[in-house]
C-alpha cells in the first residue's frame, strides 16, 4: 500500500515538473494578473516638428516588486520621416521573449550605416505551447519606418488586426526557469491593448543577486554620458555590458579597477558621452552573478 502511494506521489511530482517545462497561452498559472481596465497604448501624433510622442506600460511578469518587462508605443513624424511601433523590452537579466522574424529590409544612411534589422516577436494564439527555444532580449510586435531623406522603408505588420494574441515570456534564473504570456491587441502601428498576463509558476530573480546590487554604485545618475562604477570589492573575471532599451549592447569593458574617485573600494569610468539620451542598463557579470543597474543619460 505504501509502494503503491509512493508511484502515486511520484508520478504527480514528474507530472507537475514536465508540465513546469512548459506553459499553454491563455491558461491562468501561479501568477495571474487580469489588468483591470484594459491599458490602451495610443501616442498621439506629435504636434512639434522633431519630436515624438511616446506611452509605456510597465509589467512584474513575477509580481516581486520590481518591473521586469517594458511595453512602449512610439509616434515620430515629420515632413521627411515617420516612424510607428509597438516595442517590448526586457529591464533585466532574467526575462526574454519568443522570438519570432528577422525583418528583410535594411537602411543605408551616407552609405556606411547598415541599421540593425529589426527583431519581431513570435506570436502564440490561444491554446499554443509556450517552451524553450529561441529568445531575445526585446523585438517589436508592429513598425512602420519611412525616411526620404535616406531612401529608407522598414514595415511590420504581422501583429496588425490579429484580435487578441500573445507574446510568450521565459524568466530564468541560474537555478530556474518559468514561462509565461502576455496577451495583447495591436490596431495600429503605434496602438496597443494590455490586457493580462501570467508565469506558469512563482520564481523570484532579483533577490538572487541582491547581494552583487548592494555592493556596487553608479554616481553621477542621471549624468550627461561620464559615469563612475564604484565596487566594494573587485573580481578580476568581471565584465561590464551597457544595453539601451531595445537590446542593443553600447558599452562593453573587462573591469580594469583602480581606486574610486571616491577612495572607497574600487572603480571605473565609462564614457558614454556619444550616446544619446535616454535610459540605459548597466550589466555588472561576475564569477558570483549578474548585478544590473539602471542608469539615465540627460544632455
Amino acid at each position: 500500500m505504501k509502494t503503491k502511494l509512493f508511484c502515486i506521489i511520484f508520478f504527480f511530482l514528474f507530472i507537475n515538473e514536465i508540465k513546469s517545462q512548459y506553459f499553454i497561452a491563455g491558461t491562468h498559472g501561479v501568477i495571474y494578473v487580469n489588468i483591470i481596465p484594459d491599458t490602451l497604448l495610443n501616442p498621439p501624433t506629435p504636434v512639434s516638428p522633431s519630436t515624438s510622442t511616446i506611452e509605456d506600460y510597465y509589467i512584474d511578469i513575477n509580481q516581486d516588486g520590481t518591473n521586469d518587462i517594458k511595453i512602449e508605443a512610439y509616434n515620430y513624424q515629420t515632413p521627411n520621416a515617420s516612424s510607428e511601433n509597438v516595442s517590448i523590452s526586457s529591464l533585466d537579466t532574467f526575462t526574454s521573449f519568443s522570438f519570432g522574424s528577422k525583418d528583410s529590409n535594411s537602411c543605408y544612411v551616407n552609405f556606411n550605416l547598415d541599421w540593425n534589422k529589426r527583431t519581431v516577436l513570435k506570436i502564440y494564439n490561444n491554446g499554443d505551447t509556450i517552451k524553450n527555444g529561441n529568445y531575445v532580449s526585446s523585438g517589436y510586435l508592429e513598425y512602420n519606418l519611412n525616411w526620404t531623406t535616406y531612401g529608407c522603408f522598414a514595415l511590420s505588420n504581422e501583429w496588425l488586426n490579429k484580435g487578441d494574441v500573445f507574446f510568450g515570456v521565459k524568466f530564468q534564473t541560474p537555478s530556474d526557469t518559468a514561462y509565461g504570456w502576455v496577451k495583447v491587441n495591436v490596431t495600429a502601428y503605434q496602438t496597443v491593448l494590455v490586457e493580462e498576463f501570467s508565469l506558469n509558476k512563482q520564481i523570484t530573480g532579483v533577490n538572487s543577486i541582491d547581494g552583487i546590487n548592494n555592493s556596487i554604485s553608479v554616481y553621477p545618475n542621471p549624468a550627461n554620458g561620464i559615469f563612475n562604477l564604484q565596487m566594494n570589492t573587485t573580481n578580476a573575471n568581471s565584465q561590464i555590458e551597457i544595453y539601451n532599451v531595445y537590446g542593443e549592447k553600447v558599452y562593453q569593458s573587462h573591469l580594469t579597477p583602480a581606486p574610486s574617485p571616491s577612495g572607497e573600494g574600487w572603480g571605473e569610468v565609462i564614457d558614454l558621452s556619444s550616446q544619446p539620451s535616454g535610459i540605459y542598463f548597466l550589466q555588472l557579470k561576475t564569477s558570483e552573478g549578474i548585478a544590473t543597474k539602471k542608469i539615465v543619460i540627460s544632455k
